[in-house]
């Protein structure tokens, strides 16, 4: 009876010149019910601690990667900078599938729609850092080389250091806002 009663009003202020002009939806007025905010936390949740695993091995593959930069065989400099490279394509696709995950009109409220809102452009800018930079590494490219490696390589790594802070930077304004946390929590 009380949805029946939400939708007779939802109905008459939506016939009404100021609601139409203000292109209010019925959704505006119906606050989804405990059952759906716990899935959509979960999806997000799930999400996030997909993408941060996944990110993970890719700050991981970096890491090792800079430290062969230095005194590391040609043969072993070219075979991390392989690994980066396919670590990072499995992360674009990773990034690129979650993305509808936080479409900001799966959000509950106006300061979670925002912050989806902000999260999935960030996702869109890291995956074409990703694809940029760690294309650059990529074995049929200027990669096969470990000296094109040892001198390009610190600039790449780091710039994919740069938009993964700017990503974690983002989800932790994203959990702020939906009010939840991730555990463990993700880099920071």
């Amino acid at each position: 009876m009380k949805r029946f009663a939400v939708g007779i009003a939802t109905a008459v202020l939506l016939s009404s010149p100021v609601a139409a002009a203000a292109q209010v939806t019925p959704a505006d007025f119906i606050r989804p019910d405990s059952t759906e905010l716990d899935s959509l936390s979960q999806s997000y949740k799930d999400a996030l601690l997909l993408l941060r695993d996944t990110l993970t091995t890719v700050q991981a593959s970096v890491s090792s990667f800079r430290r062969v930069l230095a005194q590391g065989g040609a043969e072993t400099v070219v075979n991390r900078a392989r690994s980066l490279h396919a670590k990072c394509g499995r992360a674009v696709v990773t990034v690129r599938e979650m993305e509808p995950t936080f479409s900001a009109s799966r959000a509950p409220d106006d300061r979670v729609r925002e912050q989806s809102v902000e999260l999935t452009r960030q996702m869109r800018t890291l995956r074409g850092d990703l694809d940029e930079n760690c294309g650059a590494l990529a074995p049929e490219g200027p990669g096969e080389r470990a000296d094109t490696l040892r001198a390009w390589g610190p600039y790449y790594s780091s710039r994919i250091d740069r938009a993964l802070v700017a990503y974690y930077e983002s989800v932790a304004r994203f959990l702020k806002a939906a009010d939840f946390k991730l555990e463990p929590p993700t880099p920071s």
